[in-house]
């Protein structure tokens, strides 16, 4: 901070004019789930900032389906990742990625990677994993199945994206072992 307490001024030059020479950070988390099967990303600074349209953040077994569109304080941008396949999905952003106007030496950031499960337009029968997921049955009347308790838990919740009506929720595996 400058002798005035604006963050990440530093010096001034003749005619008042201020440096910056605070490196931005960033943060990236999953915001939400789109019943199209689509996740969306926030990405936070740690100041104002843009994107570098030379850089792209890295998607792993995924793809950014729209542009990343910005906070009108430019503080957050929010990131829409279409999943390509059941698995996990990873979304980072380089070192480079970003500029406050003049630095754009931001450390490399990488979100925790979002296990989904992708259904086809067919009937599919989709039965949960251990630890937290999302679940997009896509079109077809759709089974979506939980066969042990440890599969979808407090701590650990799932999210079913997209149930449409003839999709049924099979919970009778947990059923068994209440006597």
């Amino acid at each position: 901070a400058d002798a005035s307490g604006t963050k990440g001024l530093a010096g001034t030059l003749s005619g008042g004019l201020k440096i910056n020479v605070t490196v931005p950070t960033l943060t990236i988390a999953l915001d939400s789930a789109t019943t199209d099967g689509n996740l969306i990303y926030k990405v936070t600074g740690s100041e104002a900032f843009d994107l570098v349209s030379t850089v792209s953040p890295t998607i792993t077994n995924g793809a950014i389906s729209s542009t990343p569109t910005a906070s009108s304080d430019r503080m957050t941008y929010m990131m829409t990742v279409k999943p390509t396949a059941s698995g996990d999905v990873g979304v980072s952003i380089p070192v480079g990625a970003v500029t406050n106007g003049t630095l754009t030496n931001t450390a490399a950031v990488t979100a925790t990677a979002v296990k989904v499960a992708l259904g086809t337009s067919g009937v599919d029968t989709m039965t949960g994993s251990v630890g937290a997921e999302y679940v997009f049955p896509g079109a077809g009347n759709d089974i979506l199945k939980l066969t042990a308790t440890n599969q979808s838990t407090v701590a650990a919740t799932d999210t079913i994206a997209g149930i449409a009506i003839g999709d049924v929720l099979d919970l009778s595996g947990l059923l068994t072992s209440y006597k």
